[in-house]
């Protein structure tokens, strides 16, 4: 059984899945399970069926992911982000198919039944100044700082040395800040202290601008309690023996063109 623990990033490994390595999936699908989990969880409050949509979400992505031409570099994005859109989709979803029968009432699914509106803040500028960062800055603002994960992970996760997740986290939050203000006015020039005054307060709305509907310390205390799986979910060692056939029969093939 694997683990979360690898020497590829998400991005190494997603690169992989498009080049028909679906068993790298794996990898992926350890990391953020518990995320996943925990996020599902908070949504309905049903451990039972937040994991079924916890394999419904990484089974999408992994046709997302595979779907992609491997002659495509384009980085795959945060990983965590995509699976956890893809758990709130699938949730709205699933409370809108058991309306009018027993589900228990959770601030989501009141969420849902209400339409499954977007908040409406003033920080469209914010959720803008996200979307034009690069995805490792992305991805380094949501692993350590949204949900500031153990540094061992994000360094997994983003494949960045120590001092490159600093200096990205860094350059993320300056990146964010549109209109520095007077705590900033001299932009890159400000200390490591003045950026960490703001650098929180600046990303608490993210989650929400991001997902839609966001739990806050539920999400946390559900990740944190999330089950690990003692098995491979069944639709990955599916594709797993689809995929190892069809290289197979691949080079089976390559090997009656070009005999020896």
């Amino acid at each position: 059984m694997m683990s979360w623990r690898s020497s590829r990033s998400d991005a190494s490994l997603a690169f992989d899945v498009r080049h028909g390595r679906v068993v790298d999936f794996l990898y992926l699908y350890r990391r953020h399970y518990s995320a996943a989990f925990g996020y599902a969880d908070a949504c309905l409050n049903d451990r039972f069926a937040a994991d079924g949509l916890t394999q419904l979400a990484f089974k999408s992505l992994l046709q997302a992911t595979s779907s992609v031409p491997p002659s495509m570099r384009r980085h795959p994005g945060c990983i965590r982000l995509q699976v956890l859109s893809e758990v709130r989709t699938m949730a709205v979803d699933f409370v809108m198919a058991k309306r009018g029968s027993v589900v228990e009432s959770t601030p989501f699914v009141e969420w849902a039944l209400g339409g499954a509106v977007w908040p409406i803040t003033d920080d469209q500028q914010l959720l803008d100044a996200f979307r034009c960062l690069s995805p490792p800055e992305q991805q380094v603002l949501w692993h350590a700082v949204v949900e500031s994960e153990d540094p061992d992970v994000v360094r997994a996760i983003t494949g960045l040395n120590s001092k490159q997740l600093r200096s990205t986290c860094r350059t993320a939050v300056l990146g964010l800040l549109a209109e520095p203000g007077p705590l900033l006015q001299n932009g890159h020039q400000c200390s490591d202290r003045q950026l960490g005054t703001v650098k929180y307060a600046l990303v608490e709305p993210l989650p929400s601008l991001l997902l839609g509907w966001w739990p806050g310390s539920p999400y946390f205390e559900r990740k944190r309690n999330a089950p690990v799986p003692q098995t491979d979910p069944a639709f990955l060692r599916d594709a797993i023996r689809m995929n190892c056939s069809a290289r197979s029969s691949e080079a089976h093939r390559d090997g009656l063109s070009h005999p020896q």
